[in-house]
């Protein structure tokens, strides 16, 4: 009984030690995105020392349409952070999304399909959209938004440190 106990013990402190680690060590995900106008754009081509904001989401989803709409009511907020928009949907369904939102004017704002295997989907093990991955400026995780919560308290999650 003692040896089970002692093995337990063990477990659940790897466990603990284990997802403690995956939330907050995890650098952003090694991404390979297609843009609307048909140039590639990856993880290493972000600016270094800005807050990086992963979003997966889907074109034609309501949820990631309301979200993006909040967002941008929020401009002034946008400019020390860059946002990479990563979604698995057809080429047109995002040059229609990024045209509806202007999202072209925004240089710090790149939308983009990524091709099988699917690196961000796997990576951050995206079950709905949109999902969100806040990064400090230094590179760290600051928090993963991954529940359905309200457009307007997930851009406030995001937009405030």
């Amino acid at each position: 009984m003692f040896k089970a106990i002692v093995y337990f013990t063990f477990f659940c402190l790897g466990t603990i030690a284990g997802f403690a680690q995956l939330t907050t060590n995890k650098p952003i995900a090694p991404f390979i995105i297609t843009l609307s106008n048909g140039k590639v754009f990856k993880h290493t081509d972000l600016v270094k020392g800005k807050a990086a904001i992963l979003i997966y989401f889907s074109p034609t989803c309501g949820h990631c349409k309301d979200f993006m709409k909040c967002l941008l009511a929020q401009k002034q907020k946008l400019a020390n952070k860059q946002f990479i928009l990563v979604t698995v949907d057809p080429l047109d369904d995002v040059k229609a999304f990024n045209d509806q939102y202007h999202l072209q004017k925004f240089i710090n704002i790149k939308v983009g399909i990524e091709s099988s295997p699917f690196i961000v989907k796997e990576y951050y093990k995206v079950q709905h959209f949109p999902f969100i991955a806040s990064y400090h400026a230094n590179g760290t995780l600051r928090k993963i938004i991954d529940k359905e919560m309200k457009p307007v308290e997930m851009v406030t999650q995001v937009l405030n440190e």
